[in-house]
């Protein structure tokens, strides 16, 4: 039997509510909230406000998952020399075909096109139409986000943990309510 295909959403520390939202309903109804989210970007102000034309909205309009189980991240983190919390992370699991995704609130980012120091902004064909099997075919994580990795940790620096793992792009908020809690 198949695995139905999941996509994974790091689980915030101040969720309120049952619903995951994008930065911008954030900054519109959880203003504190919305600051801590946006330091994540400090150096990398134009992810936010990047457009995306396929879903005639910006990054910051849209939920973002991994189509990568969470513990191939930690793996990758963990070879390379990074540390990761002994008590794990939380993350939210999330089955697409009970998540309400459609072609047209949802794309994929398959975070091909530049490696792991491409920049959103920089993205062309990379980003594709939402679909249940393309999520299934992005669940391993790519050589170069390793390697981007390796090079990080070579410079004393802790490397964004999302960086070169395709991302599933949602347009609005996303409910939980099928969502399990892993902790990886």
């Amino acid at each position: 039997m198949t695995e139905k295909p999941v996509v994974y959403h790091m689980c915030p520390p101040n969720l309120r509510g049952n619903l995951l939202l994008p930065l911008d309903v954030l900054r519109k109804e959880h203003p504190d909230l919305y600051a801590a989210k946006m330091a994540k970007y400090r150096g990398r102000e134009a992810i936010p406000t990047r457009p995306l034309p396929e879903l005639k909205c910006r990054w910051c309009d849209c939920v973002q998952f991994s189509t990568v189980h969470p513990k191939g991240i930690r793996d990758a983190m963990l070879k390379t020399g990074h540390s990761w919390p002994d008590n794990g992370r939380r993350f939210f699991a999330l089955p697409v075909d009970e998540a309400g995704f459609s072609t047209g609130d949802t794309v994929i980012w398959r975070y091909e096109d530049g490696g792991p120091a491409a920049d959103i902004a920089a993205a062309k064909s990379d980003i594709v139409p939402y679909s249940p099997g393309c999520v299934a075919e992005l669940n391993t994580l790519h050589h170069r986000t390793e390697k981007y990795f390796q090079e990080m940790h070579a410079l004393g620096r802790r490397p964004l943990l999302f960086v070169g793992v395709p991302h599933l792009l949602h347009r609005g908020p996303v409910s939980l309510k099928h969502a399990d809690e892993i902790v990886v």
